[in-house]
């Protein structure tokens, strides 16, 4: 008896529980270090405008950066992920969004800041449709909440982890330091990703079940879906709290709290142990 094909929905998933959770362990790291990246800049942030002089309306707009490039780049994100395949998407993904993360250590004014901000959120904005599909070419229907709710964790449990380690490097080496080490673990993970991610179908033989093109009127459907916009609701509700917690809560601490760097840190990554 052979196993059903890969992709057809709930019947889809049935590969071998080994690489299934190998799978979903890469998609874990790399959501982890997708939040590191956008994070670094927070933690930077009060020792990088007082060297550089930057206001907190400039350092506003620095943050909101990557916010403008990010959502504009979901779709074309989607479309580059349809068409070329998770493991190329995602491997480019990670590689050049951990490369503008390491640029950013050469930041020498607002300019390249801004450059090098809307560069990450361009990069990263394929990382969480590829999650969604690695869980739905992998794990069958019913499992799939649950497989998706692992890798969130990595939202969140990489700073609560290695949040008082990158405080440690900003105290010890300097802000610009930060962006040096996590664009290079970002890069390295992206070689780890390349060499052992594998699609699905390779695994089993089996081709992706093709969809129906997308037409206009469903689209108008959805907009019109109290649902759709429920969900969108609490989505901006729920991210405008985090992006609090990742850019501006640091600083917080530092110059309105005035604690110092390594206290600090402990106490920024207490909302991230919460939500994880």
């Amino acid at each position: 008896m052979t196993d059903p094909p890969i992709g057809a929905g709930h019947e889809s998933a049935a590969s071998p529980s080994r690489p299934r959770f190998v799978m979903l362990g890469l998609i874990s790291v790399g959501t982890l270090i997708n939040y590191l990246d956008r994070t670094v800049l927070g933690i930077a942030a009060p020792r990088m405008t007082a060297e550089m002089h930057l206001s907190p309306t400039v350092m506003g707009l620095i943050f909101s950066a990557f916010s403008w490039s990010y959502a504009a780049a979901q779709i074309p994100g989607g479309w580059l992920l349809d068409r070329a395949g998770t493991r190329l998407t995602y491997w480019l993904a990670v590689t050049l969004w951990s490369g503008f993360t390491l640029v950013q250590g050469f930041a020498n004014g607002v300019g390249s800041l801004l450059a090098f901000r809307l560069g990450l959120g361009v990069s990263e904005a394929p990382c969480f449709p590829a999650n969604s599909r690695v869980v739905a070419d992998w794990f069958p229907e019913q499992e799939r909440a649950q497989a998706t709710a692992v890798y969130t964790i990595g939202e969140y449990l990489g700073l609560a982890c290695f949040g008082p380690l990158l405080f440690w490097i900003a105290s010890r080496f300097g802000w610009r330091a930060l962006f040096f080490v996590v664009g290079t673990v970002g890069v390295l993970f992206g070689a780890v990703w390349w060499f052992s991610y594998r699609e699905p179908n390779r695994e089993q033989g089996a081709q992706r079940a093709r969809g129906a093109p997308v037409e206009w009127n469903q689209v108008r459907r959805l907009l019109r879906s109290r649902k759709v916009w429920g969900a969108s609701v609490g989505q901006f509700g729920g991210n405008s709290t985090l992006v609090f917690f990742l850019t501006w809560f640091p600083t917080y601490l530092a110059n309105e709290r005035h604690i110092d760097w390594i206290r600090a840190g402990f106490f920024a990554i207490l909302p991230f142990i919460a939500a994880a």
